[in-house]
């Protein structure tokens, strides 16, 4: 029971990096099951190939560089609606624990959708505020702070999965009220 308890609150930080960028946890699972801080069922095993780290090298660099191009990250980001569940589906189901492969399918797929989803489409509403309210520099310096944060939630989900977890649960939470407060103001105007 601890293992997929564990599990899961790897799936679910894993999904929450996911959310801010699709490729940064992938990457992460490939080197740290290369480095063997991590250990993937046989299913998975091809995440942690060379042909895979070629793979999410180059996206991972397109993906943050061309993000960082102000007239290609909206872009990007209505690209990534759907990328992002992917990639949170297929980080968390990679890191779960189930004999069964279907179960680890499907609950990584509820994962993405509960957080990495969610995540995403938030990012990408404030971003496009940012984008109009903000000087260059100054959403130049929320996109790389999109980055860290993916980068530090995908790293604490596989080694300190329950950290990762508070981290992602704190950040909804954020979200929620963030929304709460939007509409009360919306509401009221």
């Amino acid at each position: 029971m601890e293992e997929i308890l564990s599990g899961i609150a790897k799936g679910v930080g894993i999904a929450g990096g996911a959310g801010f960028r699709a490729f940064i946890p992938l990457l992460i699972i490939n080197i740290l099951a290369r480095f063997n801080y991590l250990s993937l069922q046989s299913n998975f095993q091809w995440l942690a190939s060379d042909w895979m780290l070629v793979i999410l090298i180059a996206l991972t660099l397109a993906e943050v560089l061309l993000d960082k191009v102000p007239p290609l990250d909206n872009f990007i980001d209505a690209f990534q609606i759907f990328a992002r569940p992917i990639s949170g589906t297929v980080a968390a189901a990679s890191l779960l624990n189930y004999a069964n492969p279907i179960s680890n399918w499907i609950t990584g797929l509820i994962i993405a959708l509960i957080i990495s989803f969610p995540f995403h489409v938030f990012k990408s509403s404030g971003r496009m505020i940012f984008s109009d309210s903000l000087p260059p520099y100054k959403n130049s310096l929320s996109v790389f702070l999109e980055d860290i944060i993916s980068l530090a939630i995908s790293i604490t989900a596989v080694l300190l999965p329950v950290v990762s977890f508070v981290m992602v649960a704190v950040l909804l939470i954020f979200i929620l009220r963030a929304i709460k407060n939007l509409q009360t103001r919306l509401i009221s105007e």
